[in-house]
């Protein structure tokens, strides 16, 4: 879990951290761990309505790899942060978005977020569909991610390589091969990129 959006120091912040505990109460088999943003205002509300809790870990801030591994072991995701909005659906983790809008459709349209713009009884509902068996969470273990297949930074090695002469080539579809796979040209030289 994460929250640090000035929007939701309007009290969204402290009804959500209410929902949040509420659901870890009613089930023993859940944990909440929460690496608190370090602004004072955020820290104050964790600890006031977290700290103590069972099976709730306010945490320190973490540094990127941490974090990144923590969100990766996890078996759902509530978030207001932009950039977990693409992290969570690339390593496969469902995600409830603490918002009221988002600027990332594109893990809405494939299922694997959910917006939660309804306040504390909002989340609570799709805390309680998320945790039951057979749920579209299970689905996003299975879909692919919509912000890409990971591949983006060896499809550019791949074609700066070949621009400068230096290695394989890239088709516009990713495909990589070895210079010496393209078709001759004419002159006998290699052709530039395939498609």
């Amino acid at each position: 879990m994460t929250t640090h959006r000035r929007e939701s120091f309007d009290g969204a912040m402290e009804d959500n951290l209410h929902a949040l505990r509420r659901f870890v109460e009613r089930h023993s088999d859940a944990m909440l761990v929460f690496p608190v943003h370090p602004n004072p205002a955020v820290r104050e509300v964790a600890d006031r309505i977290l700290a103590g809790v069972p099976r709730v870990r306010l945490l320190p801030p973490l540094g990127y790899a941490d974090f990144t591994y923590l969100l990766g072991h996890a078996s759902l995701v509530c978030s207001d942060s932009g950039g977990v909005q693409e992290e969570a659906p690339s390593l496969g983790v469902p995600l409830l978005v603490l918002r009221q809008t988002t600027e990332r459709p594109e893990a809405l349209a494939a299922g694997v977020a959910r917006l939660v713009d309804g306040g504390a009884a909002h989340l609570e509902r799709e805390l309680e569909t998320a945790w039951r068996p057979g749920s579209w969470v299970d689905d996003v273990f299975r879909g692919s991610n919509p912000f890409g297949d990971g591949r983006s930074g060896e499809r550019i090695a791949a074609v700066a390589e070949s621009f400068l002469g230096v290695g394989p080539c890239a088709t516009a579809a990713g495909d990589v091969h070895t210079r010496d796979d393209r078709a001759p040209t004419p002159s006998g030289a290699p052709s530039e990129v395939q498609t």
